[in-house]
């Protein structure tokens, strides 16, 4: 599955809860380093858990 603007929170909450693979993992980095603004989304979903 690719990674875009309509599933990434999938990937966010999979990445938090460490079910990515590495592949995965590096998939989403890439997205987020492509889309700045959602890594500030990263942060709000780590303090909510």
């Amino acid at each position: 599955m690719k990674i875009n603007r309509n599933n990434y929170e999938i990937f966010l909450v999979d990445y938090l809860d460490g079910k990515l693979t590495p592949e995965k993992e590096a998939m989403l980095m890439v997205f987020l380093h492509e889309n700045p603004i959602l890594p500030m989304k990263l942060m709000v979903f780590k303090n909510l858990g």
